[in-house]
């Protein structure tokens, strides 16, 4: 008999390995089954020893061990992917068979493929991280160089972005001419596509590239040599829901423990890369750009100025209906980019100032057409729906205010000035599937004048240049209470600014503030060096690792454990807070931590992290403290 030390591959269980027996000895690195509390999951076995080696600690157990379930094949991931994973778990104080759960394909871990990864090796002794910062168009030229120099070297290249309709684009330029030896995978793909070309790129003799989202790079690629990460910048590289963690750093981690090369590449980096940078820790691929051209011309239209007194609230201002109508004349693309779908983010009372919330969950009810275009709200937390108020519940005034621009708004405002114009629609509401935006945005594409009203999603879809953009309104994010929110407006506006290619207007109402003077002037090195200057004196990231733990209220019997950690790590600088959870009618409590980053992973507060009970939500350096 064998004793097995298995680490559980499934969200949801909160422990590093359990122990297990077979009669049968299993060869470390096996994919098997395990029941664990009621259900069958599958199981990494990462340890077998000969029961009479541990006859004494058996014996000495409270419990029963468990017998394992079926065998599923012999080791099918690579030591490099394994290593990631568990350097991945450490860093985000999660447990490594969640990590694993997340980053191998259900596709694979239910029928995974029979032949095992080719011998590893490794073409690099030390990874190099490269930076490579510039336009879409002048990257895109440079990756394709890239990747047939490293072909020539004969190493394979994977490639990552965030989102589908990125992978699909970069696939549709990159594999011209390599096509036999060219991949793409993603979460559209099926189960079927999944498993053949997994066992394709594992099994084959000749480098190839592969690109994909971030969830595939358990795939076995064969000598690889280097790692891209296209849209470095991304938010969408973070998972969603548990496990936390960012699929920026596991790249990294993969690529150090496979001796690949790292390549970098956005319009303009995150600040934790360019903070890298600067600290030597990235070398430029090719020199670094911080002045980006512009082939547009740029007018940035102050709003305040725009409507006169007594005239009604109108959307487009006259630089921008001049610039619609020029376009439509000469038969060329429109773009509007908003930044909210409905048609109002916010409505408050005139006469007491009370913006109508959700009665759940306390988030602002926005203004959409619904049914019969029947005008209804919506919590923007918890998506639940309620007839429109005549009255206010706090004064009872019947005196509400509309604030904010959402697509629905600007979709009126257009049929009402160019009725003849065709317009199309993408945000999650009319689009709400990858196929059904990509297929509204190439119907706009090929149809002369038309009109795309759309929200920061629609960016995805968007690669070739646009006669004319217009930013209708980004100023709802001024007033969101996120440290990240000048770095994704930025990034925001030079989008449009790459697209734009005759004219691009940008509308605010904030016409003062710095970020649009940057932009204008094309200054992205004082911008950059600024706000990390910023940042490390309120010790926010980079400078500083933000560990974030959320307890739901009402758990009273573990509000002592948050009380601990905070006296524990006192020098940490732990911060309590009241916030609401995020879809639903209970409050959370929050304890944050500032970590210095030379400091962390700190191997005694993972420890605690993961100790904590299931109730306990971690997160390390969040999108968002609130």
């Amino acid at each position: 008999m064998f004793i097995l030390t298995v680490i559980p591959i499934a969200r949801g269980i909160f422990k590093d390995s359990l122990t297990y027996f077979t009669a049968d000895e299993v060869a470390p690195g096996s994919l098997i089954t395990i029941p664990v509390r009621g259900r069958t999951v599958s199981g990494l076995v990462v340890d077998v020893t000969p029961a009479q080696n541990k006859k004494a600690e058996l014996k000495s157990q409270t419990f029963a061990i468990k017998k394992m379930g079926e065998f599923k094949a012999k080791q099918f991931l690579t030591s490099a992917f394994l290593q990631a994973c568990r350097s991945c778990a450490d860093w985000h104080g999660e447990h490594m068979g969640q990590v694993i759960a997340t980053q191998v394909p259900s596709a694979i871990l239910s029928k995974p493929p029979k032949a095992s990864p080719q011998r590893e090796y490794q073409t690099n002794t030390l990874t190099t991280t490269f930076a490579l910062q510039e336009s879409l168009l002048g990257r895109l030229t440079i990756l394709k160089r890239f990747v047939r120099e490293r072909f020539a070297k004969q190493e394979s290249v994977i490639i990552v972005a965030p989102t589908i309709a990125d992978v699909t684009a970069l696939f549709e330029e990159l594999q011209k001419g390599i096509e036999t030896y060219a991949h793409i995978l993603h979460g559209n793909c099926s189960d079927k596509i999944v498993r053949t070309r997994w066992s394709a790129i594992a099994e084959s003799k000749r480098p190839v590239l592969l690109v994909c989202t971030p969830y595939f790079l358990s795939v076995p690629v064969p000598h690889l040599g280097c790692i891209i990460l296209e849209h470095e910048h991304s938010f969408a590289y973070a998972t969603i829901g548990r496990p936390h963690f960012d699929e920026r750093l596991f790249a990294r981690f993969l690529a150090e423990a496979s001796g690949a090369d790292l390549v970098l590449a956005d319009s303009l980096l995150s600040l934790e890369t360019l903070a890298r940078y600067d600290a030597g820790e990235v070398q430029p691929l090719y020199q670094m750009s911080f002045r980006p051209g512009a082939s547009a011309e740029q007018e940035l239209v102050d709003m305040r100025k725009e409507r006169k007194p007594g005239e009604p609230f109108r959307v487009l201002g006259n630089a921008s209906k001049r610039a619609i109508a020029n376009s439509i004349t000469e038969g060329g693309s429109v773009f509007l980019l908003t930044h909210r779908k409905g048609l109002s983010p916010l409505t408050i009372c005139q006469d007491c100032e009370t913006v109508v919330t959700c009665p759940d969950c306390k988030k602002p009810l926005a203004l959409f057409a619904g049914v019969n275009q029947e005008q209804q709200f919506r919590c923007i937390g918890c998506r639940k729906l309620f007839p429109v108020r005549d009255r206010c519940n706090v004064c009872t005034s019947w005196r509400f205010a509309l604030l904010g621009i959402g697509t629905e708004k600007v979709l009126a405002e257009v049929e009402e000035l160019f009725p003849e114009a065709p317009w199309f629609r993408v945000d999650a509401d009319a689009t709400p599937s990858h196929e059904e935006a990509r297929a509204i945005c190439e119907e706009w594409r090929t149809t002369p004048g038309a009109i795309l009203i759309g929200t920061e999603m629609t960016l995805y879809y968007l690669r070739e240049a646009i006669p004319t953009v217009v930013v209708v309104s980004l100023d709802a994010l001024f007033a969101l209470p996120n440290f990240r929110i000048p770095e994704k407006m930025l990034h925001l506006l030079l989008a449009c600014r790459e697209l734009a290619n005759n004219r691009l207007i940008i509308q605010t109402r904030k016409a003062d503030e710095e970020i649009f003077s940057l932009l204008m002037r094309g200054d992205l090195q004082s911008w950059y060096r600024d706000e990390l200057a910023l940042r490390a004196q309120f010790h926010y990231p980079p400078a500083t690792v933000l560990v974030k733990i959320t307890l739901a209220r009402g758990e009273t019997a573990l509000a002592s454990e948050l009380e601990h950690l905070a006296t524990r790590w006192s020098d940490y600088h732990p911060t309590r807070y009241v916030g609401v959870a995020r879809g639903g009618q209970r409050t959370t409590t929050h304890l944050l931590l500032r970590i210095p980053r030379i400091e962390w992973p700190h191997p005694e507060l993972v420890a605690m992290l993961r100790a904590l009970p299931p109730s306990f939500m971690v997160q390390v350096d969040p999108e968002n403290v609130l």
